[in-house]
């Protein structure tokens, strides 16, 4: 989303975001960094940090880690 976002940057992906997990709900959302192509718009860091705040700290664990480990069948051990 970053990298498609123009001069908007950051701000201009909160409300696609925000859909996104209204639409499906975070139980069902998995974040992915677009690494390294998101640094044609910013850092991995920062974008990563920028997500999380996105994102309810009450559903972090499923959306950056858990979801994906259950699709996949990933042990998170």
């Amino acid at each position: 989303l970053l990298t498609e976002a123009g001069e908007g940057g950051a701000g201009a992906v909160r409300a696609p975001a925000e859909a996104i997990l209204e639409l499906f709900g975070p139980d069902r959302v998995i974040w992915g960094s677009d690494w390294p192509v998101v640094n044609l718009a910013g850092d991995h860091g920062g974008w990563f940090a920028q997500c999380r705040a996105l994102v309810a700290p009450a559903h972090h664990d499923a959306v950056f880690g858990g979801n994906a480990a259950a699709v996949y069948r990933l042990d998170r051990a």
